[in-house]
């Protein structure tokens, strides 16, 4: 996996078939936990730090958030057990947007600080 991978787990159950987003970089830093987000469709009450467009993926088909209340750390070894059949890989997130997923990571009040932590560490946010 590499920074702006997007997935959705098989089991639509477990995961509520969102369409997850890597915003770490477990190429640059393989022993780190891989961050990932997922994506939920807009409401006025749930946090806009960061909206997303039509346009910016092909799975985006309206006025779309990310949802960084359910940020999630992935310890490396069990990364590698989703990737070897609990996943389907969708497109990759264009740079531009995943900066802007990243950004909004460090801005949101909802972001979990371990996660936050580990963007810092990569050097991918302030």
């Amino acid at each position: 996996m590499t920074g702006g991978d997007t997935f959705f787990f098989l089991d639509s159950r477990v995961e509520g078939g969102h369409l997850w987003v890597v915003i770490s970089d477990p190429e640059g830093y393989p022993q780190d936990d891989v961050v990932i987000v997922n994506l939920t469709t807009d409401q006025a009450w749930k946090d806009r730090s960061c909206v997303l467009h039509p346009g910016e993926h092909p799975y985006i088909k309206h006025q779309t958030l990310v949802y960084y209340r359910e940020t999630a750390r992935v310890p490396p070894e069990r990364m590698a057990v989703l990737e070897s059949g609990h996943l389907r890989m969708d497109a990759k997130i264009a740079p531009r947007v995943l900066a802007r997923i990243r950004m909004g990571a460090a801005a949101s009040i909802f972001t979990p600080t371990g996660c936050v932590d580990v963007l810092r560490t990569q050097g991918l946010v302030r």
